[in-house]
């Protein structure tokens, strides 16, 4: 089972709100608030295993019935059977999307590459809040963090907005 990024759309954020939320009144840094916000949102994926923008996947599987590994499932682009050194499209397939992760189950055995769509069109408040939150701690101790380090904010309270969005996967 592997998992690829085939493109992503930019995350729908507004960084006027942002700049108000974070009591910034300027646009000197704007570059740098973009980083920071699209670094915790990044962040939110990952701790979430959700994607927060619409994101196009590459995903391998060898399983007859596997689950798409990132929510909210959007749709599938294409399936394909592997066939020697290459994939030939697949369409023996059924999609169920009742549960958080959709499942993919296929008619027969064999190596697929299932190519989905997954995100939100506009994100969630309570994830929005808790990246506007990391960013804006980025932004006051900017001279401590930079984005390698991100991951180092230690704010259990403020991960709890986080809780409601996570999601198990084995990927």
């Amino acid at each position: 089972m592997q998992l690829k990024i085939v493109s992503k759309e930019a995350f729908s954020y507004d960084l006027d709100e942002f700049k108000l939320y974070a009591k910034i009144d300027n646009n000197i840094e704007d570059a740098l608030l973009n980083s920071f916000l699209n670094s915790a949102f990044e962040l939110a994926e990952t701790k979430t295993n959700r994607a927060y923008s619409k994101t196009t996947y590459e995903y391998y599987t060898s399983k007859q019935t596997d689950e798409l590994p990132r929510a909210p499932f959007i749709d599938i682009v294409s399936v394909e059977k592997k066939s020697g050194d290459t994939y030939i499209a697949y369409s023996d397939y059924e999609i169920d999307t009742k549960d958080t992760l959709a499942k993919i189950s296929f008619a027969e055995a064999g190596e697929y590459k299932v190519t989905f769509e997954a995100g939100y069109i506009d994100i969630p408040e309570k994830v929005k809040l808790w990246a506007y939150t990391q960013a804006a701690t980025l932004y006051e101790y900017r001279t401590e963090f930079d984005n390698s380090n991100l991951q180092k904010i230690d704010n259990p309270f403020v991960d709890t907005l986080l809780d409601d969005y996570k999601v198990r996967s084995f990927v």
